[in-house]
């Protein structure tokens, strides 16, 4: 584990957003870019639409950071490493509840690096409360993390855990605890979203499979996936649960955080864990996860033991204190980790801080514009979804109906089979690079091409224009009030760009 270092070691600022992840989180010398295609440092011309995939950091972001670091380096005059962290990780775990409306609740929230992570220890949890072997049913797999089934599993998803320790990618972490993980695919062979009553139909079926074989499930259900789909439908995954109690557990993958606090309220309220990220729509730098235990889980796991497997991907201090259990894991730190949630909670309060209805205005304006342009362009074609819908939950109406993730294919004019999966990367990624010839002054960040499929005989990507609350922020609180004009355009000269780029790949 991490080691008590003196306080004149403490890394830089920028040395610390780049640390206490795995290798996924480090910087490539050439580009200095991490795998997602972010900088450790604000970058003044780049336009970020991406927050799907990770959000680059903003010069407010950067400067909490700094503040942040700078009160750590102050602290550890008089204290550990360890001391520090810890209070510093109770301080933070406080503070998100309040912003996440979950203060007067007995809502634990355990930290880790980042939603992978997350995924393996919750993995673990529902195998620690099963007395029979855990089956998992993971939906949307093909739009969730690329490691998410491994970790699900038990198993490393990465050569180095965020402790740094060496690890075999693909082996089981510790003695097997997890039966197995089955999959329910939410888009058909041609990227075509499948009825959610489809969906629904196959989860049942896994579910009824596996617990006629007398074992136990964890059904992971997605609010939202890379292309904006919920999967199962609420509804599905709640009667589940109250006719299979305490032999279905839920995981909500809310790891995109484009969710609203009474959606997430309401998921907590049935008693189901709920994985959440700091790095997408919340706009804070890549690796920063969290999840939150409702009373339920939380009561159930008293006097429980840890899996081993938690022991190598957690430490004490991103546990609340009174968690009995947690006090067996090995002490450490994290600063890396505590600088990118401090971020994430710097743009978050910005968000909530707003009145809701003017963040419903620009989002619902925002989501009508592109997705007008991506119907009326010849160029490009929208990626349907599932629909929104969490009438289950107890219906409020929210910002987090609104869809902000918006997919699409790219096509050559007069061609009806898109862009490759190369080509699409290319223009992914020329976006990004001042050395292609741009018809605008911005560079421009989207999501990362996400598999949807197969046209005319190969596969094809798509790629992803999203809001987030930075941009919310951004367009309230222009000082012309034009209602987030301006990011909009920033949008179609975005379109612009990519039908500029479509004679060089």
């Amino acid at each position: 584990m991490i080691v008590s270092v003196p306080a004149y070691a403490l890394p830089s600022t920028d040395e610390l957003l780049v640390a206490g992840g795995d290798e996924r989180i480090a910087l490539d010398i050439f580009h200095q870019k991490n795998k997602y295609g972010c900088r450790a440092t604000p970058t003044a011309e780049l336009v970020v639409f991406g927050s799907c995939t990770a959000s680059g950091i903003s010069p407010e972001g950067y400067a909490a950071a700094q503040r942040t670091r700078q009160h750590i380096a102050q602290a550890l005059k008089d204290a550990s490493p360890v001391d520090v962290y810890r209070r510093e990780m109770q301080r933070l775990r406080r503070e998100l509840l309040v912003l996440c409306g979950l203060c007067s609740t007995a809502t634990d929230l355990v930290f880790a690096a980042s939603g992978t992570d997350i995924h393996l220890i919750a993995a673990q949890l529902a195998s620690t409360l099963s007395d029979g072997p855990l089956h998992v049913i993971m939906v949307c797999a093909e739009e969730s993390g690329s490691g998410v089934p491994a970790a699900l599993g038990g198993r490393h998803f990465s050569a180095a855990t965020a402790a740094g320790v060496n690890a075999a990618k693909g082996e089981q972490v510790a003695p097997q605890t997890v039966a197995g993980v089955s999959h329910v695919a939410i888009r058909d062979a041609a990227g075509k979203a499948r009825p959610l009553a489809d969906i629904d139909a196959d989860v049942r079926q896994q579910a009824a499979d596996a617990l006629h074989a007398g074992g136990h499930v964890l059904l992971v259900a997605t609010d939202v996936s890379k292309t904006g789909c919920i999967a199962p439908s609420p509804q599905c995954a709640i009667q589940l649960q109250q006719e299979h109690a305490g032999r279905l557990h839920v995981l909500i993958d809310a790891c995109q955080w484009r969710i609203a606090h009474a959606s997430l309220r309401a998921y907590l309220g049935c008693g189901f864990m709920v994985a959440i990220t700091g790095s997408k729509f919340a706009s804070g730098p890549s690796f920063s996860g969290a999840l939150l235990l409702p009373e339920q889980v939380r009561e159930r796991l008293q006097g429980r033991a840890l899996g081993a497997a938690v022991h190598a991907y957690s430490i004490r201090e991103d546990w609340p204190e009174y968690h009995q259990a947690a006090q067996a894991l090995e002490p450490g730190f994290n600063f890396g980790l505590l600088l990118r949630w401090q971020v994430a909670l710097h743009e978050l309060r910005a968000f909530y801080a707003i009145p809701e209805a003017r963040s419903r205005y620009f989002l619902q304006r925002f989501a009508a514009r592109v997705q007008q342009r991506l119907q009326e362009d010849p160029c490009f074609e929208a990626l349907d979804t599932t629909v929104l819908d969490r009438q289950a939950l107890g219906h409020i109406a929210a910002w987090d109906e609104i869809p902000g993730i918006m997919a699409f294919i790219i096509k050559k004019p007069g061609q009806r089979v898109p862009l490759s999966n190369e080509q699409t990367r290319q223009i992914y990624e020329r976006l990004q690079e001042r050395s292609y010839p741009h018809v605008s002054p911005y560079l421009f960040q989207l999501g990362q091409p996400v598999a949807c499929g197969v046209r005319g005989g190969r596969p094809v990507s798509a790629l992803r224009l999203c809001a987030s609350a930075r941009l919310v922020v951004q367009a309230v609180a222009n000082a012309h009030g034009d209602g987030g004009d301006a990011i909009i355009e920033q949008a179609m000269l975005c379109f612009d760009e990519i039908v500029a780029m479509l004679d060089q790949v």
